[in-house]
């Protein structure tokens, strides 16, 4: 298993959120496929956030495409943390890849992780990384890519903005509204929908959340994954509907500012995975 990293960086809000995809190597194929689809080549063109949208097609079809990536073929994890301790992101990056993967069970030397460039930016904070996480190191090597290569890079790219902009948009006096409807969508021709609610379910699935299991089926699941516990009498289904994402899928570094902070909990704390049509 690979771990794609990267980050939508929001100074204005004071926030970066740093997305973590999980996926095997089949996502770079995958992704080859979606520039393939839209006109651009593979190595060569790629999808970045920052990219100027309006009036670029291909541009905004290949982002569509790569969010169903990410809400098919990946499991995925995000780090909000404050934009003005950039410097630090990539040990951040580090120290809260090895709790996702703790809390979600996950071993360690089971996954190679891959940062975009624009976290470790060169060989000496690489190097440095390296020295302050040497057991991690050990256990499996990190490395620093360019997300044209590495495509999965983009996968995260898209997963950092499209949670960043759930953000921006709860935030937001005037949110934006999208057209959900259109072929095998199970919506009606001009169902309109905010933007943040579309992007949440895109990616619902995908989410690491809390366990939900029986009592007496505690000792199956490691304690650290700390699962919801319910009794017999309980309906485990509606617990399981609507699990919980902060500490599993959702992570919030202690820097973030308490305005942000109440955003993202009311945001991201549970995600619905019933039905939505």
């Amino acid at each position: 298993m690979n771990i794609y990293v990267d980050e939508s960086i929001h100074s204005k809000l004071c926030f970066i959120c740093t997305a973590f995809v999980f996926s095997d190597n089949n996502i770079e194929k995958r992704v080859d496929n979606a520039l393939l689809k839209v006109g651009m080549k593979p190595g060569i063109d790629e999808f970045k956030s920052g990219a100027y949208m309006e009036n670029n097609q291909n541009m905004q079809d290949l982002r569509t495409e790569i969010l169903g990536i990410a809400g098919q073929y990946s499991k995925i994890a995000v780090l909000f943390t404050h934009s003005n301790n950039r410097e630090n992101l990539g040990n951040d990056c580090i120290k809260f890849s090895k709790i996702i993967m703790e809390r979600n069970g996950i071993d360690i030397g089971d996954c190679d992780l891959f940062f975009d460039e624009g976290i470790i930016s060169n060989s000496g904070q690489m190097h440095e990384l390296s020295r302050k996480n040497n057991e991690y190191a050990k256990k499996r090597p990190f490395s620093s890519v360019d997300s044209k290569t590495c495509r999965g890079i983009q996968v995260a790219d898209v997963v950092a903005h499209s949670i960043a902009q759930v953000i921006r948009q709860d935030l937001s006096l005037e949110p934006k509204h999208v057209d959900i409807s259109g072929p095998d969508t199970g919506y009606e021709t001009g169902t309109i929908e905010k933007l943040e609610w579309h992007l949440r379910m895109q990616l619902r699935k995908s989410f690491f959340s809390r366990p939900v299991i029986y009592k007496d089926q505690k000792n199956k699941i490691e304690e650290k994954r700390n699962p919801h516990l319910i009794s017999e009498d309980e309906d485990i289904v509606n617990f399981a509907l609507n699990p919980e994402l902060i500490g599993w899928g959702v992570f919030v570094n202690d820097d973030i500012d308490s305005k942000i902070k109440n955003s993202i909990f009311k945001s991201m704390n549970r995600i619905w995975l019933g039905c939505i049509h």
